[in-house]
């Protein structure tokens, strides 16, 4: 059905029926439609989806992000164009120079993983986009988080994590934004990217740290962490 926000069939005929009892986990392989309805009025039924990224969304994706790159003086040159019999042709050296500098973009390891990273973390459904501001920084929040033995740091609901090293930084990226993080960051990151929850014991190493005190600031007042 047109204009959803995840893919409904119009038409569909049941082929095999199941009855799951309390606890119970059925896997349905990609591409297969399914509906599944309560028994009772004490029952409750999640369809948990795992969908992969189209071919045609990151190309799209990716395009806008090498464009946003781009100044309005950037435009398409040949200046080595030589006189031709038929104007009208185009020769494999016009290909040749486009692909040129469609690679240029491709072939870059630092923006080719800024990429990727913004592209698998972003929010895939609108209601998740409204997220607090990212400049703005509390450091009452991380604070109050070292005053607590017992305190910790848990991931946002819904909040994606990723990290990459490139050259010599490493990015985070966090709900489809990237933050360049000196390589001695590494630590804090692999722990922001593999652990839903933080103990401050686990963060007191970089109480003292400038950059990854600010990180952490700016995570929890964008409410992309929050204390427990």
């Amino acid at each position: 059905m047109p204009n959803k926000p995840v893919r409904i069939l119009e038409h569909w005929q049941v082929e095999e029926s199941w009855v799951l009892n309390p606890g119970d986990m059925l896997y349905l392989p990609p591409r297969v439609g399914h509906n599944g309805v309560a028994e009772t009025d004490g029952c409750v039924t999640y369809s948990i989806g795992y969908r992969a990224a189209q071919s045609g969304d990151m190309l799209m994706h990716f395009a806008a992000f090498c464009a946003a790159q781009l100044k309005d003086e950037d435009r398409y040159a040949d200046p080595d164009l030589s006189l031709r019999s038929s104007s009208g042709e185009i020769c494999q050296s016009d290909l040749e120079r486009v692909t040129s500098r469609f690679r240029a973009f491709v072939d870059d390891p630092q923006q080719l993983a800024r990429w990727f990273g913004r592209f698998v973390t972003e929010p895939k459904y609108p209601e998740q986009e409204d997220m607090a501001a990212l400049d703005q920084q509390d450091d009452g929040l991380l604070a109050a988080l070292f005053e607590q033995a017992d305190g910790c740091l848990r991931r946002g609901e819904g909040i994606r994590f990723a990290y990459c090293q490139s050259g010599d930084k490493v990015q985070l990226f966090v709900h489809g934004h990237s933050f360049d993080c000196p390589l001695e960051m590494s630590p804090l990151l692999q722990l922001l990217c593999d652990q839903n929850e933080l103990k401050a014991a686990e963060l007191t190493s970089w109480a003292e740290h400038e950059d990854g005190v600010a990180l952490l600031e700016k995570l929890l007042a964008s409410d992309y962490l929050y204390l427990v």
